[in-house]
Parts: structure tokens; C-alpha cells; sequence
């Protein structure tokens, strides 16, 4: 809850000024880089739908004025690239190749061997779901927040997750007892 409550006066109101407009993108840039880098697992692709989100908030943030909280739309919009990135990667190559961690990204998270088996195993979920995960239990966003960037109800997701946190804890096992 630290995340949204960091950025709680961010879904309130859109900026107006130049000055509150810097302000308001330094703020939410990285989290969305961080949601952006955690779904598709490419830095400089992150970079470029965080880049072509604030842009698009740029050109048509007077259409969404007052219409959705700020924050909501941002992340359903970088949702929404992600999803876009996936598509042109699984008509170019497996997605699964593009997806997968590499061992030396594994060291780079932590030496925990459990938490790179989780990472893995992330890695390896459906992006919808790999977001749904990284929303609710990475940016702690409620799940009605959640719900909303993702394009579902708050229950729906609240079960898809509780299957997902099953099937997470069956592959941690599954490896812990092949070692």
C-alpha cells in the first residue's frame, strides 16, 4: 500500500502548469518503468512505451480531463503497450525465448535461489497475468485499482490470483524437491 499511497494526490487531479507537469512525470516515470521493465523484462523497450505513454498523456490529456484518475490511465495505457509489444514479438519470434531470464539477470536480483525460481516461474506466466501479479504484488495497488488498468472486476482478479499464487507456490515446490 506504500505505492498508491505515494502516489494518491497523483490519481486525484491532472496537472495544469508546466511546473506541476515535471513534477507529476518524475513522479510516475519510474513507476512505470519499473511496471513497464517487470512485464516485458526488456530495458529499452520499457523505455519506450514509458516514453510513448507520456506522450500520448501530452497529446490527449484534455480528452481524459477529469475522466479517470491520472494514475489509472497511465498504467492501462503502458498495459496496453505491453500488450501491443507482445504481439509484434510473437509474430517475430517464440515469446517465451524473448521472455525468459537469463542466469546473469538472475544474479543481479539476489543470490536467493528460491526468489530466481519464483522469478522464473513468473517469467514463464501469460502477460496478463505476469502484469496482474507485478500490479498487485509489486506497485501494491488495490485490487480494484488493479482491476481497472487491467480491464476486469475486482472479484475476477482477486480468484485469478489466488490461482495464480497456487500454481507459483506448486512450481517453488516442484523445484525444491528436484534439488
Amino acid at each position: 500500500m506504500i505505492f498508491a499511497k505515494a502516489v494518491n494526490k497523483l490519481s486525484v487531479t491532472h496537472p495544469t502548469s508546466e511546473e506541476e507537469m515535471v513534477e507529476f512525470v518524475e513522479q510516475i516515470a519510474p513507476k512505470l518503468f519499473r511496471f513497464a521493465w517487470a512485464t516485458i523484462r526488456d530495458y529499452s523497450l520499457a523505455e519506450d512505451i514509458v516514453q510513448e505513454c507520456l506522450a500520448r498523456y501530452v497529446v490527449y490529456r484534455e480528452k481524459h480531463h477529469g475522466k479517470s484518475p491520472p494514475l489509472r490511465w497511465f498504467f492501462t495505457v503502458v498495459a496496453h503497450l505491453c500488450m501491443d509489444v507482445f504481439r509484434q514479438k510473437r509474430q517475430e519470434v517464440q515469446l517465451f525465448d524473448q521472455l525468459s531470464m537469463t542466469k546473469s539477470s538472475h544474479a543481479e536480483i539476489s543470490d536467493n535461489q528460491e526468489l530466481s525460481v519464483l522469478w522464473d516461474a513468473i517469467a514463464q506466466l501469460k502477460p496478463k497475468d505476469r502484469m496482474a501479479i507485478v500490479l498487485v504484488y509489486y506497485h501494491d495497488l488495490p485490487l480494484k485499482e488493479a482491476a481497472a488498468i487491467l480491464g476486469t472486476t475486482p472479484t475476477f482478479l482477486k480468484t485469478k490470483l489466488a490461482r495464480l499464487r497456487k500454481r507459483l507456490r506448486d512450481e517453488v515446490a516442484e523445484h525444491d524437491q528436484k534439488i
